[in-house]
């Protein structure tokens, strides 16, 4: 029959273990395999067992072998090398996620990426179009009424006007329980089955957690890059655009999911990518030129020998 101590005195430690009967945890040979459990300095929990790190009273845990897991601030990946510590991340080697109507990144995440050239921005629907370039932050002030379109099941669609119409599946009728539940709104906790979308039309991102404009205008801190009315819709453009801003590309903050391919937020999104681009550039030529500046240094002391 099994017993449980949880008081294995020779193993010093305090686990509770559950063993045969004939099994003395109270020897100094006992080795104790439960998962170790200490908060190691990296910020990691150690998930060695207990008695490969604790060996006879000395205490010793050894490098963590664990992912890192930290998010990059350049992208929207984490860290998958092996625990560094507080040293900085290497490179991330994902496959970079910037992508646009026209084309798609095909560069490692680390790398710069290389502007759309097409000439004409998809931003548009009958009330706005965007000038500029694809690459560009948009010009035009994003349209807030309902998208006049159908979707293939006969209901007219939710979303925002200049939108991709999301499927059927997100249909505020057709949609499942599940979806009709799905909360829209963080401030009022507002159900998507509840919603007047002639007044609050959704945004729907490739990550599948929608809220209502309102909601996703918020999250996305559209004031920053238009002026807005009395019911918080932008009206004009700001003026005071800055040209590089530290701040990362907003994402879901459900899934860190990606929001970059909704036209209505052409303006901040575009000009996130372009200020991630240049940080990626100086990362890039930071990488490039600190070995080339310590080899010249040494050849140059070399020549001078």
């Amino acid at each position: 029959m099994p017993k449980a101590s949880g008081n294995p005195n020779n193993a010093g430690c305090a686990h509770e273990v559950i063993e045969f009967c004939h099994s003395d945890v109270s020897i100094s040979s006992y080795r104790c395999k439960s998962p170790c459990g200490a908060e190691l300095q990296c910020g990691h929990t150690c998930k060695r067992k207990c008695f490969e790190c604790n060996r006879g009273g000395t205490i010793g845990h050894g490098s963590c072998q664990q992912q890192c897991g930290r998010n990059y601030s350049t992208c929207t990946h984490v860290c998958t090398s092996l625990c560094h510590g507080t040293n900085p991340c290497p490179p991330c080697q994902a496959v970079c996620k910037v992508r646009c109507n026209h084309s798609k990144c095909t560069r490692k995440c680390w790398e710069p990426c290389v502007p759309c050239a097409e000439e004409r921005c998809p931003s548009s629907c009958p009330h706005s179009v965007c000038t500029m370039p694809c690459a560009a932050p948009c010009n035009h002030v994003p349209c807030s009424l309902r998208c006049e379109k159908y979707l293939p099941c006969g209901h007219r669609c939710p979303s925002v006007c200049g939108e991709d119409c999301p499927s059927i599946s997100l249909c505020q009728t057709c949609s499942t329980e599940n979806i009709q539940n799905h909360p829209v709104d963080f401030i009022l906790g507002q159900k998507y089955k509840d919603l007047n979308l002639g007044k609050y039309p959704c945004i729907f991102p490739r990550c599948g957690h929608f809220l209502t404009m309102e909601s996703m205008d918020a999250q996305m801190d559209i004031g920053k890059y238009y002026e807005l009315d009395d019911e918080g819709k932008p009206k004009a453009i700001k003026d005071s655009a800055q040209p590089f801003r530290m701040e990362d590309i907003k994402a879901c903050v459900l899934c860190r999911g990606l929001l970059r391919d909704i036209s209505r937020y052409g303006r901040p999104v575009r000009q996130g990518l372009l200020d991630e681009s240049t940080k990626k550039l100086i990362l890039y030529l930071n990488r490039e030129y600190m070995p080339l500046a310590q080899n010249t240094a040494r050849n140059i002391q070399l020549l001078q020998d």
